[in-house]
């Protein structure tokens, strides 16, 4: 991922409305209009989420893509630990 520096403001709108509806499910045209694209432009959104993706991943969370309806931020399950 690159460093919080490289990441551009679009991406960190992205991770802080992701992080702040976290467990709701938000579509992709709601997300493009979050961040100022026209609605041709959602699939831009896709770009951006794979360098999120990896953000969340090392905060412990997961995004997650609910068929048909959007994207949804969740935790990251634990790992059982066998002794």
């Amino acid at each position: 991922m690159a460093s919080p520096a490289a990441r551009t403001d679009h991406e960190i709108l992205l991770l802080t409305i992701l992080v702040t509806q976290k467990g709701r499910v938000l579509a992709r045209t709601k997300l493009a209009r979050d961040l100022g694209f026209a609605q041709s432009q959602s699939r831009r959104v896709d770009a951006m989420l794979v360098n999120v993706r990896r953000e969340l991943s090392a905060q412990g969370m997961e995004l997650v893509n609910v068929r048909s309806r959007g994207w949804m931020v969740a935790e990251q399950p634990k790992t059982a630990v066998s002794a």
